[in-house]
Order: structure tokens, then sequence, then C-alpha cells
């Protein structure tokens, strides 16, 4: 039996944050909550207070701060590196990473791990139980525990 994929959902995550943010749960964050969070996730908070002016200093909603985030280039950047981590891994360019490869990976970078470590690894990526690690996979799991870890 197949795990069923897990698909990142990047606004899921936000709304969370968003939540925790709002520490008097009045669902709107003032311009104190809403540049903390911005900087806690490294997201440009050089227009929070335009934004938050613009909201007619009544504060950032949910949906306005999704929006900012959303245009921020963070999601993009981090797309970008680990899309270029996932192709130095992924030798032969196939569009997935082996066992063969992971191991390989460490080897170079000086850990030779058994392969029960390896296949623990991919345990952890592998969404489809096929033993390998897809670009998608690899990135979900990665954007993913970024976002957990800033909690």
């Amino acid at each position: 039996m197949s795990k069923q994929p897990f698909v990142f959902s990047y606004q899921s995550v936000l709304k969370e944050e968003f939540a925790k943010a709002d520490t008097d749960g009045n669902r709107i964050l003032d311009l104190d909550e809403f540049v903390s969070i911005l900087e806690k996730y490294g997201i440009e908070a050089d227009r929070a207070k335009e934004v938050f002016e613009t909201s007619g200093n009544n504060g950032i909603s949910e949906d306005v701060f999704i929006d900012y985030v959303h245009k921020s280039n963070k999601l993009d950047s981090l797309m970008e590196e680990y899309t270029r981590m996932f192709n130095s891994i992924d030798k032969d360019g196939n569009g997935y990473i082996t066992p063969e490869e992971l191991k390989q990976d460490w080897i170079e970078k000086g850990i030779n791990l058994s392969d029960k470590s390896i296949e623990a690894l991919i345990k952890n990526f592998d969404m489809d139980d096929d033993k390998n690690i897809t670009i998608d996979e690899y990135l979900n799991a990665l954007i993913l525990r970024y976002f957990r870890s800033k909690h």
C-alpha cells in the first residue's frame, strides 16, 4: 500500500503562522505583529508599513498577509535553491534520486552511510513508495521543513 502523495500547501502554513502571530486573536495583525512574522521567515518587510497604512491603519487581514508573502520572492528563492541541490544529487539527470545517487552524494560529503540509513532517508521523502525521490517529493519535503523549522 503506497502513501498518499503529500502536497505542500504554502497557504495553509501561512494561515497557521498568521493565527500564531495574531496574539490577541482578533484575526488582524498590528504593524509589529506583521513585521515580526515577516522577519521570522526572512521575508522582506520593506513595504510592511506601506501595506499597513493602505489598510487604513486598521491592521493586516489574513488575506492581505498571504498576498504579501506570495508577492515576496522567498518561496521562489527556496525553490531555486532546493532545485539546484536536487540536481546536484541527481547525477544522471533523469528527474529522480536513487538510493545509489543519495549514497554517493553523502560519500562526496565525507560521510559513509549504511544502506539502512540511506533507505530511511529515502522513506522520509518518498511518498509513492517507489524507492526514489522525485523533484516534487524533494521540494515538498524541504519547503515544509523550512517553514516548520521556523516555529
